[in-house]
């Protein structure tokens, strides 16, 4: 079907919807049950409770259709029929959906799962139906796999923002081609329920690599083609360094194009995608949170950063992430071998009288504690021991990264907090250089395994959540 004719059908099925909705107000029955699906799985109603609903194509995207199938006979009509029927779900729930005001003044969130979109058009067709012109949206972008990290940036932007939505998209753009992109962990099924426990999301997007990247994209940098954003010199530094990407001319420069590339150029699609007010990111990629932060600032994007607490393992303290589930059980008793050297290395400044450290008495604390790991797992004998490697410890500074060689004085992560009240008008508080006396991050990256980790620790700084 053409594009402008499945649109057409599209809108005229979204305004019966919304007409039928108007005259059965009053009594408010639940819909009748909808047709099976054509490709044989009948559309999810919201009145199942924490069960969400697929907006576009009937069923997550782990049943993977060819766009091409999808065009050609039967499966085109498969996919108008999908399109169709979804709309009359989606126009009974939308007005509704989100948070109503409670007692007490309090933002109160109904009892619902969230919406999830495959079609950047339905999204942007329900963000468009929210009330209000002022929006007032959370986004927390993932790429899936989630944890209790990830849902406590969603809680974060639940006591923050009216609605909150958050995507679940693998980038291909930051893998390399030596990196095995199919062997990243795909659970969005699990994903879903995670997030409809929480009681504050609204919406999902889980969108297509071909929407994503309408021009295609090849994990070669070399033959990618269309548009791109790189945020020089951030970018090129700690996981910018130790993470390039790899190309197919050994000629090249390794350092041509950064890991960050991909990184940002997702993020930049992502955002203009979800429209939000607010970003929220983790401070365990606080390189990454750096980097989006220079990117919305000189690209005048007006949506306000807000960089939440890592969270951790109780017991050791590792950092929460997908790749821990890598770790097998010998690997996972040393994993928390990072956090120890970090800690090892905030303490000597914490220690200090004068509040005054170099960058070599900090670095070098917790370069003792990865070495006494990995000499602790050598001694176990070959085969036995699990192999602990450093791969970079580096103190900078919290706004431009720059290595830091004596720490004096405290600062605060958020004293020029990106905020803009409109694209080219920057709010007060928008400068990224707060001057003297800011602080530092201490990062650091090892390998146990086969498997890497990162972290970081803040000193004389704060993110003041």
């Amino acid at each position: 079907m053409p594009p402008l004719a499945a649109r057409a059908r599209f809108c005229a099925a979204v305004s019966e919807a919304r007409r039928r909705c108007a005259q059965s107000r009053s009594s408010c029955r639940r819909p009748a049950p909808a047709a099976a699906c054509p490709r044989g799985r009948p559309l999810r109603h919201r009145m199942f409770a924490n069960t969400p609903v697929w907006l576009g194509v009937c069923g997550p995207p782990e049943r993977k259709h060819s766009r091409n199938k999808r065009k050609g006979g039967g499966g085109g009509q498969a996919s108008d029929a999908c399109a169709f029927l979804a709309p009359h779900v989606a126009a009974s729930q939308i007005r509704s959906f989100g948070r109503s005001a409670a007692a007490g003044g309090q933002r109160g969130r109904m009892s619902a799962a969230p919406l999830v979109f495959d079609k950047i058009a339905d999204y942007r067709s329900w963000l468009d139906s929210l009330p209000g012109r002022a929006r007032n949206v959370g986004f927390v972008p993932t790429m899936g796999a989630l944890h209790e990290g990830h849902l406590s940036l969603a809680r974060l932007a639940g006591k923050t923002c009216k609605n909150v939505v958050v995507s679940i998209f693998v980038n291909p753009s930051q893998f390399a081609p030596h990196e095995d992109l199919n062997a990243y962990p795909r659970t969005v099924a699990e994903d879903l329920k995670m997030l409809a426990g929480t009681g504050v999301v609204d919406a999902v997007i889980v969108p297509t690599v071909d929407e994503m990247y309408p021009s295609g994209i090849t994990l070669d940098v070399k033959k990618q083609t269309g548009t791109f954003v790189e945020v020089l010199g951030l970018g090129s530094r700690m996981e910018g360094a130790v993470r390039p990407q790899k190309l197919a001319d050994a000629n090249t420069s390794l350092h041509a194009r950064s890991f960050f590339r991909g990184v940002t150029t997702v993020l930049t699609k992502l955002v203009n995608l979800a429209q939000p007010s607010h970003l929220f990111l983790g401070q365990k990629d606080f390189q990454q949170a750096s980097i989006v932060r220079r990117m919305l600032h000189d690209l005048l994007v007006p949506v306000e950063l807000v960089v939440g607490a890592t969270v951790r393992e109780p017991s050791d303290g590792l950092a929460l992430s997908s790749r821990n589930r890598y770790l097998s059980p010998a690997e996972r008793a040393v994993a928390g071998t990072l956090y120890r050297a970090l800690r090892a290395g905030k303490d000597v400044w914490a220690g200090s009288p004068t509040a005054r450290c170099s960058r070599g008495a900090i670095i070098g604390a917790a370069e003792n504690v990865v070495r006494e790991a990995d000499e602790k797992e050598r001694a176990k004998g070959e085969g036995k021991g699990v192999s602990v490697s450093l791969e970079y410890l580096s103190l900078v500074d919290p706004w431009t990264l720059d290595e830091v060689d004596y720490l004096e004085g405290l600062g605060d992560l958020h004293e020029g907090s990106h905020v803009f009240a409109g694209a080219g008008e920057p709010a007060a508080a928008a400068s990224i250089s707060p001057g003297p006396g800011r602080g530092a991050v201490l990062c650091g990256a090892i390998r146990v395994g086969k498997t890497r980790l990162i972290d970081n620790l803040l000193i004389g700084c704060s993110l003041r959540t």
